[in-house]
């Protein structure tokens, strides 16, 4: 049993670094947001159309990052 969870978890593994590298290859922005509008990721290519960095947006909503002027809507 333990062998085989070893295996699934080199597989899963495997699966993150080939997925890693093929959105970092991508020649368009990429964001990546969980359910409540966070971004959880974005990819090199973003960071070089829009001038944010990874740390600037990690973290904040969608919306703040696209829409700002919303988000002070949003805020009042």
């Amino acid at each position: 049993m333990s062998s085989q969870l070893l295996e699934i978890g080199t597989t899963l593994d495997d699966l993150a670094a080939e997925f890693h590298s093929v959105v970092e290859s991508l020649n368009e922005g990429l964001v990546l947001a969980d359910n409540e509008g966070l971004i959880r990721f974005s990819n090199a290519r973003f960071t070089e159309l829009t001038g944010f960095s990874r740390e600037e947006v990690s973290g904040k909503r969608v919306y703040e990052v696209f829409f700002p002027a919303d988000s002070i809507e949003r805020k009042q």
